[in-house]
């Protein structure tokens, strides 16, 4: 007769809304300068002559190495959104 003990292994607790809520927040508040950058990029390109800014301008190059901070943000602002959508759902599918 085999007496061991059953293994008793405790089940994960299913995902706190509140941290969830959380997460789409400060995931949100991460998009504005993407989207900030995106529409501050299509104003330069529509009305300026890009080459021209890109070769004369001091300050351009400058401003593209902001946009592409921003659009890091950005990046890491989706996916948190990702993450907190799927742990969202690993909460409905849990309960």
């Amino acid at each position: 007769m085999n007496s061991s003990p059953p293994s008793a292994e405790p089940s994960p607790s299913p995902p706190n809304v509140g941290v969830t809520v959380l997460l789409l927040i400060v995931a949100v508040v991460l998009l504005l300068p993407g989207l900030c950058t995106v529409v501050f990029a299509g104003q330069t390109i529509a009305t300026e002559d890009v080459v021209r800014l890109a070769i004369r301008d001091p300050y351009f190059q400058l401003l593209l190495a902001l946009w592409v901070v921003c659009l890091l943000v950005s990046l890491v602002g989706v996916f948190l959104l990702r993450y907190a959508l799927r742990r969202a759902r690993m909460r409905e599918v849990r309960s």
